[in-house]
């Protein structure tokens, strides 16, 4: 019987420690001073990122160097999988305009012989007029909720979650983010796209994650602000995948509301929604076209062009609306 106990309990460690997978960038961890892809479980892509395990951390001060963790759950237990990044910035990020700085997501296990298109990912952008950094789409748009931006990020230690929600077909699959200042404790909103939003979920990646597998990436974009004298980097401290969300508590309530009929002609009626609520309707570029405060009144959408759009509103599921 004692076995037994001994055999369950091994069982159970083995699952819980499949809960969650962790890269600290330790030496206790196999890791050796060096680039980061002569390191197990990191492809050789990482050549530009290099690791010090004296402070535990893989850094680079090039555009365009990324690292894709080739480690993954070994089953994903539910519908949604998290993969996270802690980070840090240095430097004075001189950029004129807009500087998307670097990506953080979800890739397949085909990225590397068959093209970057196999992945989704938020961007991390620093706005110069203000000198904040916030999160993007993957098609360097916002979110649909614009999500907040956080200040004096330079140097301090921050996170980016990044969870994917597989539905039932990649349609109805979606990511969502939240980049925190674990410093300042300033967080941004939680941003979402896919489920009906484009862009989309690929097939690629739903089609993998649907099978109980994923990966998780980082890769810097533009760091150097072309001034010789100015060396930017981004250090990362530690990665994980997860089981689960870990954006935080306030998760997205994706609530149902239902259209009276869809193909629509020039009025919709709508239900399950309460009143005064805001609700947007976008283009299949993801531009916003209109945006209403339900008062129970059917919509009017006769100055729409035929096409297809889609009705999104904060805490309810996307619906795709054909308009005749």
């Amino acid at each position: 019987m004692k076995k037994l106990y001994i055999f369950i309990i091994a069982i159970f460690s083995s699952v819980v420690l499949q809960a969650q997978i962790t890269a600290n960038f330790s030496a206790s961890e196999g890791y050796e001073n060096g680039a980061l892809g002569n390191n197990l479980n990191w492809d050789n892509g990482s050549s530009s990122w290099f690791v010090n395990t004296t402070n535990e951390k893989v850094s680079t001060s090039a555009n365009s160097a990324e690292a894709l963790w080739t480690e993954q759950l070994t089953s994903i237990s539910g519908s949604t999988v998290s993969f996270e990044v802690n980070f840090n910035f240095n430097g004075d990020f001189l950029h004129s305009g807009n500087a998307l700085m670097a990506q953080i997501g979800f890739y397949n296990q085909y990225w590397i012989s068959s093209g970057a298109s196999y992945r989704d990912f938020v961007y991390l952008t620093f706005n110069s007029s203000n000198g904040k950094l916030k999160i993007l789409k993957k098609n360097g748009l916002d979110f649909a909720i614009t999500t907040k931006a956080i200040s004096d990020w330079i140097d301090n230690d921050l996170t980016v979650k990044v969870s994917l929600t597989i539905g039932t077909s990649a349609a109805t699959s979606y990511l969502s983010a939240r980049l925190i200042n674990n410093t300042t404790s300033e967080s941004t909103d939680i941003g979402t796209y896919g489920n009906g939003i484009a862009p989309e979920i690929k097939q690629e990646i739903y089609a993998y994650a649907n099978n109980g597998n994923v990966r998780g990436f980082f890769r810097t974009v533009t760091l150097q602000d072309g001034d010789g004298n100015n060396t930017e980097f981004m250090g990362v401290s530690s990665v994980s995948l997860s089981n689960g969300s870990t954006l935080g508590t306030s998760e997205l309530n994706l609530s149902e509301f239902m259209l009276s009929q869809n193909p629509v002609d020039d009025r919709l009626e709508l239900s399950g929604l309460n009143l005064g609520t805001t609700l947007s309707i976008y283009n299949l570029t993801g531009a916003k076209v209109d945006s209403y405060v339900y008062d129970g009144s059917p919509l009017s959408l006769g100055h729409l062009n035929s096409g297809v759009y889609f009705m999104e509103i904060p805490g309810y599921t996307v619906k795709k609306l054909i308009k005749k």
